[in-house]
């Protein structure tokens, strides 16, 4: 298969999953960034191109696009709210693509977490009349049983929904090609424990009625609720999203100083 129907495929498989999570089971959401994550981390590294970058992550703002459009028609999403989470999304993905080139593997890795919880939140917490739908509110709207919410707010959720693609992803993708091999079986295993356990641990732990609709309600509502519980209950989602939002800083800096360095050094030989 040519390169111009593979650049076609990955965006429509992530729309397919995309649409699977808001139309039949939100586990869906927990692979859809996975033709995405294809697309931005695969690629030569130490080296900065600005089209290369771009080619690599305009297949996401496709994504983003049709999704915040169906947002709008189905959800009552605002026109801004959309625009907001277009260009907040794709300025994820297209971060984490500079870090998978600039930096470490691993870079690119954590930058995909990092920078999703810190964009979430800093909407969350301080923009959120443009706050578009989190990765973890669409997963309790769903139907998922997410009342150990409580313990982990809804930026919980998100980080769930982000680690279980990072680990299924990284269980077929090594150094830029598609296998499998018994010690990456333990990714795979791990992503299948992480993505069921939370769940059925609610199930045993939260039968309470209550705790299941907290943990449904929108982040928005529980911080300006005065109740002790829903209070506690915010304030953990918010140190996940703190601890995302300043190391998705320090790794920018870091990649960004670590390259400097690099291409200094490099005059000087």
């Amino acid at each position: 298969m040519g390169a111009p129907f593979i650049a076609f495929i990955r965006p429509l498989l992530s729309l397919v999953l995309f649409f699977a999570g808001n139309l039949l089971h939100p586990a869906g959401y927990m692979l859809a960034f996975i033709p995405m994550l294809e697309a931005v981390l695969p690629g030569q590294r130490d080296f900065y191109s600005l089209k290369d970058t771009f080619q690599s992550v305009y297949s996401c703002v496709f994504v983003f696009l049709f999704l915040a459009l169906w947002w709008v028609i189905h959800f009552d999403l605002s026109i801004i709210s959309a625009l907001v989470f277009i260009a907040g999304s794709s300025g994820v993905m297209w971060l984490t693509s500079l870090a998978w080139r600039l930096g470490k593997a691993t870079s690119g890795y954590f930058g995909f977490l990092f920078f999703w919880l810190g964009f979430e939140y800093t909407l969350l917490r301080y923009f959120p009349d443009f706050a578009p739908p989190s990765l973890g509110a669409l997963m309790a709207k769903g139907g998922i049983n997410a009342a150990w919410y409580v313990e982990t707010g809804i930026l919980g959720g998100t980080l769930w929904v982000l680690l279980v693609n990072l680990l299924v992803y990284t269980a077929f993708r090594r150094d830029g090609r598609w296998s499998f091999s018994t010690p990456r079986f333990f990714y795979l295993v791990l992503a299948l424990l992480l993505a069921i356990a939370p769940v059925l641990l609610a199930e045993y732990l939260y039968s309470d009625s209550s705790i299941v609709h907290l943990a449904q309600s929108p982040w928005i509502e529980i911080i300006s609720n005065n109740d002790i519980d829903s209070s506690a209950y915010a304030q953990r989602g918010e140190y996940i999203g703190l601890i995302g939002f300043w190391m998705g800083v320090f790794l920018a800096i870091s990649v960004f100083v670590k390259q400097k360095t690099r291409l200094k050094f490099r005059g000087r030989t």
